[in-house]
């Protein structure tokens, strides 16, 4: 179990970027049924991925209020290759982004230049 503190959202960014989508959801649909609302998100395939959340925690898909056959309700194994290839295209592409803006590499140092160095913080 990792810890982290409740009121540093950096260090907690996955939890903290689930309960923003849930708020937002919740806003936009705030008159009316917030089920519906999540049920919608856990039927919609995200950017970037080929199933949706509920296909890929559930191994189906999930009965909305319009009517499916029941054939398309039946549990089915996800592809497991796929949804790691999709992750894996999602991290490539964030790390892209990143390296876009992040700084230029650094340059080697020359011998015999003087170089500063901050002290270790004391705990």
């Amino acid at each position: 179990m990792i810890k982290s503190l409740p009121y540093y959202s950096r260090a907690n960014g996955k939890a903290e970027s689930a309960v923003k989508i849930a708020k937002n959801i919740l806003k936009k649909w705030r008159h009316e049924d917030p089920y519906l609302a999540l049920l919608a998100y856990r039927k919609t395939p995200q950017q970037g991925y080929s199933y949706s959340p509920a296909q890929r925690l559930m191994f189906r898909k999930l009965n909305d209020i319009i009517t499916t056959a029941p054939s398309r309700l039946v549990p089915q194994a996800v592809s497991a290759r796929l949804v790691q290839q999709n992750i894996a295209d999602r991290r490539r592409k964030a790390k892209a982004q990143y390296d876009k803006r992040a700084s230029a590499p650094l340059r080697e140092f020359s011998k015999g230049e003087k170089v500063y160095v901050k002290p270790r913080p004391k705990k």
